[in-house]
């Protein structure tokens, strides 16, 4: 059989494990193939090729999880890792004439619909004490976004990862926020889909075992990490440096602590109606461990 697979244009685990070949050696002695799809610039259009039976496994932010979990229910989050806040957060033109999230008001700032951009934007205004009715939203694709960015088109980019270092490193923007500045809790999250899941439990357990030591490998080398990014991602060296200095923390099983920090993000979209309601996150996680509930 074959593990379909869809890595994102990103520094996290399950792309590692790829590139580094790791993966493909794991399943091959449980007598098993798998397929990548191309990168995916972000989880949502990932997240579409789960639902729509294409693919087995993929990676994102629990705030983008969230928000595809809305209106569905066929995908389980199998493992957590803990990102760098200071890799994500909102980057305005140099020479921008905002210093403050309070600056922001009347102005337009770019971000993903439903997923960690619209998410960083409404927790730093939150945080400001500024109504996100105060700032114009206009939602898109982070891939989108760079050149509206870039030409001056939005006042502001809520981002995260290679895309908020390339808005520093090749477009000369300057850091407004960060995640860990306004209390982001946006982890990184795996999932399988749910039918994958339940057929082949012991797949999901080999494939978040390679997460977890690839996580390792990331923290315990980040030179060498740093070197598989540039190379195999085609990340300029700035980027693939930044990355380098912004490793996210070592992947593990999803604990009933991180359940509760889900439910937070859960409520807050929720309470800022970027969906209608709470999805009850704490039904589409297991505990790899034992595949039970993990709340």
């Amino acid at each position: 059989m074959t593990v379909r697979v869809a890595p994102l244009k990103s520094a996290d685990a399950l792309t590692l494990g790829q590139q580094d070949g790791s993966l493909e050696k794991d399943l091959d002695k449980a007598g098993v193939d798998v397929t990548y799809t191309a990168p995916f610039p972000a989880y949502a259009p990932a997240a579409e090729a789960i639902h729509g039976g294409s693919v087995d496994i993929a990676t994102g932010s629990i705030t983008s999880a969230i928000g595809s979990l809305s209106g569905n229910s066929d995908v389980t989050i199998f493992a957590a890792q803990r990102s760098d806040d200071a890799a994500e957060g909102i980057v305005v033109p140099k020479g921008s004439p905002v210093r403050t999230i309070s600056d922001l008001r009347g102005r337009t700032v770019a971000v993903n619909q439903g997923g960690t951009g619209e998410y960083l934007l409404l927790k730093a205004l939150k945080e400001a004490g500024v109504p996100a009715s105060a700032v114009k939203r206009r939602y898109i694709p982070p891939a989108d976004a760079a050149p509206a960015f870039a030409s001056g088109k939005v006042d502001a980019w809520a981002v995260w990862g290679t895309f908020f270092a390339t808005a520093q490193t090749a477009y000369g923007g300057r850091v407004l926020t960060t995640g860990g500045r306004i209390g982001s809790q946006n982890d990184l999250v795996y999932v399988a889909r749910t039918a994958f899941l339940r057929a082949h439990p012991n797949l999901v357990k080999i494939i978040a075992n390679n997460i977890f030591n690839a996580s390792r490998r990331a923290r315990a080398d980040p030179a060498k990490t740093v070197g598989v990014y540039r190379d195999q991602l085609k990340l300029s060296q700035p980027v693939a440096a930044y990355m380098g200095d912004h490793i996210a923390g070592t992947a593990g099983p999803v604990t009933p602590a991180i359940v509760r920090r889900f439910q937070d993000v859960d409520a807050f979209f929720a309470g800022q109606k970027v969906i209608d309601a709470p999805v009850g996150i704490a039904r589409d996680v297991v505990d790899v461990r034992t595949l039970r509930p993990a709340s």
